[in-house]
């Protein structure tokens, strides 16, 4: 369940991006829209490795939500 609604990778969405918008560059200004939009369950959620705790490490997982919602807010600056 959790990988149809959230499929993709922090690498994959960045090929996306790239393919969607040839000047991106993955810099602070990516960085800070991405943290701003990790708060949003809507477009990636965390997976932690220990699900009961939600402790220790995690990793992002996204949707396709997410490459729209970057490019709208990165070229929006």
């Amino acid at each position: 369940m959790f990988k149809k609604m959230y499929p993709f990778t922090n690498e994959q969405i960045i090929q996306m991006i790239r393919k969607k918008q040839a000047d991106f560059k993955q810099g602070t200004k990516f960085n800070a829209i991405k943290k701003k939009l990790q708060k949003e369950e809507i477009c990636c959620k965390a997976r932690y490795l220990d699900v009961v705790n939600k402790r220790g490490n995690s990793r992002y997982y996204y949707n396709s939500n997410f490459v729209n919602k970057v490019l709208e807010e990165y070229n929006k600056e």
